[in-house]
């Protein structure tokens, strides 16, 4: 049976540059691929964020939204701190949900992308998320 191997969400942006500093300088992503208009970090072991620029990208973008990118780690508050440093938008308080075993705040990215960054608390979860 076919297997996928890896996963790229990508992202389209009018202001790539900023786009590209939020990811590196912010998140302190490392860059795997700079394609001039595409640029594609990685955010695990199997797991890619590429940012586009909006103009040249595969598809055109005709609105924004529905879209959460969620990030996974394994100390919620040192992040939380990392980002309030950082000043990003609309950055919320970590919030625990025992339902399902979670820790997670959210903020605003470049161009109203919303992001969250989270930590499963449950052994189960962290053996898959976690590596």
């Amino acid at each position: 049976m076919a297997r996928l191997a890896s996963s790229i969400t990508f992202l389209y942006f009018e202001d790539l540059p900023a786009a590209k500093d939020f990811f590196a300088a912010v998140l302190g992503l490392e860059q795997c691929v700079d394609q001039g208009w595409a640029v594609i970090w990685r955010t695990g072991q199997s797991g890619f964020v590429g940012a586009v620029d909006a103009r040249k990208g595969s598809i055109p973008v005709t609105a924004r939204g529905g879209v959460l990118i969620s990030l996974n780690v394994h100390d919620v508050e040192e992040w939380h701190d990392k980002m309030k440093q950082a000043g990003v938008r609309e950055l919320t308080p970590i919030k625990d949900n025992p339902e399902i075993g979670l820790r997670s705040f959210f903020f605003k990215g470049p161009e109203g992308y919303d992001f969250e960054i989270q930590e499963f608390v449950r052994p189960e979860e962290r053996e898959i998320f976690l590596r």
